[in-house]
């Protein structure tokens, strides 16, 4: 895992790994509940960023320079 987001209000975490799967996970039942993959920028993961935005529910991710809205 390089990147991990906790929304406490919502009671999941997002998660992004070194094989750029993103993961949006169960606080309260510890279960994975959606895997997004081939959404992602291609070439090396040199840096990543996730973060949500409880307000808008809008998460962005950040890729090396890219950043993407989910």
């Amino acid at each position: 895992v390089v990147a991990v987001h906790i929304s406490t209000p919502r009671g999941q975490i997002f998660s992004i790994c070194a094989q750029k799967v993103f993961r949006v996970w169960d606080i309260k039942l510890q279960v994975c509940l959606q895997v997004l993959t081939g959404c992602f920028p291609r070439g090396p993961l040199a840096s990543t960023r996730i973060h949500f935005d409880e307000t808008r529910e809008r998460l962005w991710a950040a890729f090396n320079n890219q950043v993407q809205s989910m």
